[in-house]
């Protein structure tokens, strides 16, 4: 699945990761560090751990543009129903600022 991912990879690309600001305080390069390749595994710990990081509670941090373009190339590289679903809590984290409900769920979104 990993290969099959080329737009979310080129929107990775795309971003000077390192000038970009992380909510924990750290550039947000260290995102590509293992949790951005399990954001684009679908696995919902690592969109989770995105919290912290993209947004915190109701306020959004730097690296969100970045994160939602990047869940956005996940998206149209195709997904799983079941990874898309995950995939689009995380859009809804960043829509929402964070206030978005706490677990997926496809009644929600």
């Amino acid at each position: 699945m990993g290969s099959m991912l080329s737009i979310a990879r080129a929107e990775i690309r795309r971003h000077d990761w390192s000038a970009i600001r992380c909510r924990c305080g750290l550039p947000a390069l260290h995102l590509l560090d293992g949790l951005l390749e399990d954001v684009l595994t679908c696995a919902p710990a690592a969109l989770h751990a995105m919290d912290g990081h993209a947004f915190e509670g109701s306020f959004l941090s730097d690296p969100a543009p970045a994160v939602a373009w990047v869940t956005l190339g996940m998206l149209a590289d195709g997904l799983t129903p079941r990874q898309a679903e995950h995939v689009l809590w995380l859009m809804l984290q960043l829509a929402a600022g964070g206030g978005g409900d706490e677990t997926p769920d496809s009644s929600s979104l």
